[in-house]
């Protein structure tokens, strides 16, 4: 039998990855939910290769990597259901650019996102919907379509299926053949099916004797992944389930330069591009930027305090 394979590439290679999976702009999915399991590594690495004319498709709640994504030009649409800075109030840079049409945010919402997965899942065209009845959002969603069914003698509404060309996930941890252990169970295994290639961050991997001991923890199986890249607190500033919590200092240092950024002062981001982005050599190098050991041991320790209440 011919040797088997592994998905794991360098970090180096993920530039050359995402242009070569999203070589003219296409349909990226981004993974997690606020700022919990957001592959933001990957993000920063979107930004340094220079992408750009994406349609963005996200879960639940989006937040500084769509923004952000927004602010350096990196999308031409989004089809996101919320995209908000939480507790630090809206997304600025996002907010700014579809309110002045440099973007065409797409009114969509999370029922019909999940349908068009499951479509595109299930590799069928659309998937029906009932929960659209008494609402005005199909004269706003560009997927969704009233429709009488053969059956049943009441209009439905269809969801166009929603196949991402990419989707970025962080999880954390992955066996080298691609068996991802997203700890979260949300719906991270059915964007991984719908998706085209998935390429997945984790901060560990674990060899694949514990994927075998253990495989009812394995929430994404290896054959929907296409790579898998080590980085080590890949989802910061966002928490990481079991691992560290959000890096609320860090986010706040982002959304107050994001908010000077859409106000038409553009230092304070470019300041942050700077550090954050642009200028770490390594992923080492942008832990250190960030605080280094302290912080990340601050981190740790807040995910565990979380989880103990």
């Amino acid at each position: 039998m011919p040797e088997r394979k592994t998905k794991i590439i360098k970090m180096e290679d993920v530039p050359a990855f995402l242009k070569d999976a999203l070589s003219k702009g296409g349909r990226l999915l981004i993974g997690g939910n606020g700022y919990g399991n957001r592959p933001n590594a990957l993000v920063r690495q979107i930004v340094t290769a220079g992408i750009r004319n994406l349609s963005l498709f996200g879960g639940p709640v989006n937040a500084n990597d769509v923004d952000m994504l927004v602010a350096v030009g990196a999308v031409k649409e989004t089809f996101c259901p919320m995209v908000s800075a939480l507790q630090f109030g809206m997304a600025p840079n996002w907010r700014k650019a579809a309110e002045t049409g440099t973007i065409v945010a797409n009114g969509i919402d999370q029922p019909s996102t999940l349908a068009g997965l499951m479509a595109a899942d299930l590799g069928i065209p659309y998937m029906p919907l009932a929960c659209m009845k008494g609402t005005d959002l199909v004269k706003v969603h560009p997927l969704l379509k009233k429709y009488t069914p053969p059956f049943g003698g009441e209009d439905l509404y269809a969801v166009q299926a929603i196949r991402p060309d990419l989707a970025i996930i962080h999880a954390p941890a992955a066996d080298i053949y691609g068996n991802v252990r997203d700890g979260s169970r949300g719906s991270s295994h059915l964007v991984a099916k719908a998706s085209q290639r998935v390429l997945v961050s984790v901060d560990r991997i674990i060899p694949y004797e514990e994927t075998l001991r253990n495989p009812e923890e394995t929430t994404i199986p290896c054959r929907y992944v296409a790579a898998v890249v080590e980085i080590p607190y890949g989802a910061h500033p966002a928490g990481c389930t079991g691992g560290y919590a959000p890096d609320t200092d860090h986010l706040r240092e982002y959304w107050q330069a994001a908010a000077s950024n859409a106000q038409g002062d553009t230092k304070l981001f470019q300041a942050y591009l700077d550090k954050y982005v642009l200028g770490p050599s390594s992923n080492f190098d942008y832990m250190e930027r960030i605080g280094g050991a302290k912080r990340l041991w601050e981190l740790q320790r807040g995910a565990s305090a979380g989880a103990a209440e």
